[in-house]
């Protein structure tokens, strides 16, 4: 006879007062089979495999969302809003991104409840499916709020995948007309289309490989700008010209939006960073799709993201602070960007190019197509989210051809044969195709300036990735509501999500003001534009009716505290904190010792 809810949580209490209960079961690198499963007998050759090390966790977690929202978009914030409204927006959206992190993992980790194994449900593996899950951002949702909510946020992640994809396609084949600008488009974007593909097709190892070598040489690039920058601005470069805050004061620190004159003007500005800036910051929850491929996860993603935020916010705001110092506000190179739209407007490259620095500006463009590239191979991998459907409650039917009492060979009664069915590499193939294919809205740059698909392509991309922010925040604080319903002191938890639940509401309510008012500019007056309007608020329609028609369909409900299970799923991380503590490298030589030390100090969170 099964245990009821109430009776697992009582004996999760009692390990907690009793930590030197063991846990025995069968472990291998490749396999883990867990006895609080539902779903019957999995066979493992449908599990993703176990192949990015902490390296490539900590890099891609690191630099792997440093991207053309940076290098080349922030030109647009520093037009609109001018330099300190572009500091002021990325600084305010950045908290706002911290609020979601606290929330997707301090607060993950004070949750995983009882044994320390929130990330258990969370980041990868579902009670449901008796398997791996990769990207479990979903099923927390359907967990701790409404399986709806679990259909809406999973189409929506999908879906900003593909358009994230489009979007530094895009900007990729931009920066490419810097020094070509008599080749097709077209070549460019299906050369950059079909090599990520190429990497994502090969396995996730190549894929950990090629982000922890973009993602070096990403940071090293932003480190030297904002040295550069600095440099500059003190007046040390060739033209010995010391600009200090000079554009802070002429044309001003703040821009007047659409000549609307006085605080109301240099607001509106203001507000307009916000969705630039939230595309910047989009993908740092993408550690949490790929930790279902990830050696010892429950080790390798807290030291990955713990401080990681912070570092982040260091080359965001480093590198808008600089940019805002070196480039006027009303320079004629940065309204290209909503012209023909080349590399030549992001900011860097005015900055370096005023600078009087001939060779640099070249090695920046390789460095922002670099950029462009590896977002663009990251949203790819977060394909992986489609994997993650394979609960009977948030997936849709058309994607299972099973039949619920008759399971199949090879695939759990809960698993989707369409988006379980891979290669003998661990590569979920049918996730991976629909995500590639949305790539192909690259190719609407053939027809339009590069310049207006990018700026369609981030503000839907934004939208998106704001709604799957806001449905991470109200799925914590229905947990935490459980957490409090059960009577779990959160003193007492190896982590604790600081400030809370008041981070997390002050993040729900910037969310939704800056999703609601995204598209506020059509409105003002001689600016109405059919597209700008579609890609501001298609897909906040869109995520209303994914939720609606699920909710129908399923006649879900709202998962209540006493209901909220927090404790299912435990064995299986207890056997994989044991397998990798016992198989642990140790490093012998000084050379791996001194790797080690460099990884741990520069790299990985120790």
């Amino acid at each position: 006879m099964a245990m009821s809810l109430k009776q697992k949580q009582n004996g999760a209490l009692d390990q907690i007062d009793n930590p030197n209960v063991s846990v025995e079961i069968s472990l291998s690198e490749e396999k883990i089979q867990d006895d609080t499963s539902t779903g019957g007998p999995v066979d493992t050759s449908i599990e993703v495999h176990r192949k990015l090390k902490q390296r490539h966790i900590s890099m891609i977690a690191m630099a792997g969302t440093i991207g053309t929202g940076l290098f080349l978009g922030s030109g647009q914030s520093l037009r609109h809003g001018g330099p300190v409204g572009t500091l002021l927006g990325y600084i305010s959206m950045g908290a706002v991104g911290f609020s979601m992190q606290v929330a997707l993992v301090r607060g993950f980790l004070s949750a995983g409840v009882f044994f320390n194994t929130l990330m258990t449900e969370l980041f990868m593996f579902s009670n449901q499916s008796g398997g791996n899950v990769t990207g479990a951002i979903p099923h927390y949702a359907e967990r701790f709020f409404d399986p709806a909510m679990g259909f809406a946020v999973g189409v929506n992640m999908w879906f900003a995948a593909t358009i994230a994809l489009a979007a530094e396609i895009t900007a990729a084949a931009i920066v490419v007309q810097y020094w070509d600008s008599t080749t097709p488009s077209w070549i460019y974007i299906t050369i950059f289309l079909v090599t990520i593909c190429a990497i994502n097709v090969a396995g996730v190892r190549w894929y950990g490989e090629a982000e922890f070598f973009f993602s070096a040489i990403k940071l090293m690039v932003i480190l030297l700008l904002i040295i550069v920058g600095i440099i500059l601005d003190l007046g040390g470069g060739p033209t010995h010209d010391r600009i200090g805050f000079r554009y802070w004061i002429e044309p001003g620190p703040f821009v007047e939006l659409n000549g609307i004159l006085g605080p109301l003007g240099r607001f509106l500005g203001f507000w307009t960073v916000f969705i630039q800036a939230a595309y910047s910051y989009l993908g740092v929850e993408s550690v949490a799709i790929i930790a279902g491929e990830a050696e010892n996860p429950r080790k390798t993603i807290p030291k990955a993201i713990k401080r990681v935020f912070f570092r982040i916010l260091i080359f965001y705001i480093g590198g808008v602070t600089v940019a805002g110092l070196l480039v006027p506000s009303n320079s004629a190179q940065l309204a290209s960007v909503r012209g023909h739209g080349t590399a030549h407007a992001s900011p860097f490259v005015i900055a370096i190019n005023n600078g009087g620095i001939k060779i640099l500006p070249d090695i920046v463009n390789a460095v922002i197509l670099l950029a462009a590239y590896s977002t663009g191979n990251t949203a790819l991998c977060d394909h992986r989210c489609s994997f993650s459907w394979n609960s009977p409650m948030c997936s849709p039917s058309c994607l299972r051809l099973w039949q619920p009492n008759t399971p199949r060979a090879g695939i759990s009664k809960h698993g989707s044969v369409f988006v379980q069915k891979m290669y003998k590499s661990g590569l979920p193939i049918l996730a991976l195709i629909p995500t590639a294919a949305g790539g192909l809205l690259a190719f609407l740059r053939l027809n339009n300036s590069g310049a207006a698909v990018f700026h369609w392509l981030t503000r839907m991309s934004a939208i998106t990735g704001l709604c799957t922010w806001l449905c991470i925040l109200v799925s914590y604080l229905r947990f935490y509501d459980g957490m409090k319903y059960h009577g779990i002191n959160r003193n007492n938890l190896a982590y604790k999500a600081p400030f809370q639940p008041y981070l997390s509401y002050f993040g729900v309510i910037m969310i939704i003001l800056v999703i609601f008012f995204s598209g506020f500019e059509v409105f003002l007056k001689g600016n109405w534009s059919t597209p700008n309007f579609v890609t501001n608020y298609i897909t906040i329609v869109g995520y209303f009716l994914l939720f609606a028609f699920w909710k129908v369909k399923k006649r879900s409900k709202l998962v209540r505290a006493p209901q909220m299970d927090l404790v299912s799923g435990n064995m299986k991380f207890e056997a994989m904190d044991a397998y990798y503590k016992e198989n642990l490298a140790i490093p012998k030589t000084r050379m791996q010792k001194f790797w080690n030390w460099v990884c741990g100090n520069l790299f990985i969170d120790q």
